[in-house]
């Protein structure tokens, strides 16, 4: 299916493709782009820095949705925050009476999401270079060459475009939630495939009084969680066991019930929401 930037205007689309790949040829640094929400960051070569140069967004359904729950005052965690688009765009609607705390494992990836706070004068985002996953401590780490696919590794993604494999601190939500004396309004969980082992690090968090519970948006993809043992339904079963139930994420950021199982192969984010 075309992108939108395809169906407003094919030839302007063509356009900016060709300019994004001459850029990448002529040097390596980072490439400031300006987000629709009228941020500016910068990003590596990589999958959700080109969305953002054609779309203005990596994933406009999200961010639409993201922007709609957030008010000032909230909390929103960023679990897998990668450069800092979401991070950005929470600190914007939660305001200065707000916070959003940021977890990033790769430290190159981590350098530049403080960067773009920075630049942002964001000063209402902690940034935790580490990884969230079901345990304290550390834990394998693959860099891979494409930057949005490096996540905690698994015996399945050794050799995958994997550029080198560190070893990172990690922590869980829980843990971090009862440090930090506080609790998320609403968290994003974009880890390649780990996201049952963040979420079965915060079982206390996701028991929580559904007045008090937080929207989770988190993305849902069979192939990087068959990586990691399980499925997408699986996934959607941890979450219902907590009373939540799960939505997609239609055009304009409203959400819609998830009804039927999850297609294989799909790929997109979804919503759970405990009432």
């Amino acid at each position: 299916m075309a992108r939108e930037d395809f169906r407003r205007n094919p030839a302007k689309a063509v356009v900016k493709r060709v300019a994004w790949r001459l850029r990448w040829a002529a040097t390596s640094s980072p490439m400031r782009l300006r987000h629709s929400a009228g941020f500016c960051l910068a990003a590596p070569k990589g999958a959700a820095g080109a969305l953002i140069y054609y779309l203005g967004s990596s994933e406009p359904e999200s961010a639409a949705f993201i922007t709609r729950f957030l008010k000032p005052g909230m909390i929103f965690f960023d679990v897998g925050a990668h450069i800092g688009e979401y991070s950005l765009l929470a600190a914007s609607c939660v305001g200065y009476g707000g916070q959003v705390h940021a977890f990033e494992a790769q430290p190159t990836t981590a350098e530049l999401l403080r960067q773009n706070c920075a630049a942002n004068r964001a000063r209402n985002v902690v940034v935790n270079s580490c990884a969230v996953s079901d345990h304290e401590g550390h834990l394998d780490f693959d860099i891979h060459a494409e930057p949005t696919m490096s996540s905690i590794a698994t015996s399945e993604r050794g050799n995958r475009g994997t550029v080198t494999r560190i070893r990172v601190r990690s922590t869980t939500l829980d843990e971090y939630c009862g440090e930090k004396a506080l609790w998320p309004d609403l968290v994003k969980i974009d880890v390649e495939g780990a996201e049952r082992l963040v979420l079965e690090g915060a079982s206390r968090m996701l028991s929580r009084p559904a007045h008090r519970a937080p929207a989770v948006v988190f993305e849902c993809l069979d192939s990087t969680y068959r990586q990691f043992g399980c499925s997408p339904d699986q996934v959607v079963a941890l979450l219902q066991s907590h009373g939540y139930q799960v939505h997609r994420i239609a055009r304009e950021g409203e959400i819609v019930p998830q009804t039927a199982g999850i297609a294989r192969g799909a790929g997109y984010n979804l919503v759970a929401l405990k009432s």
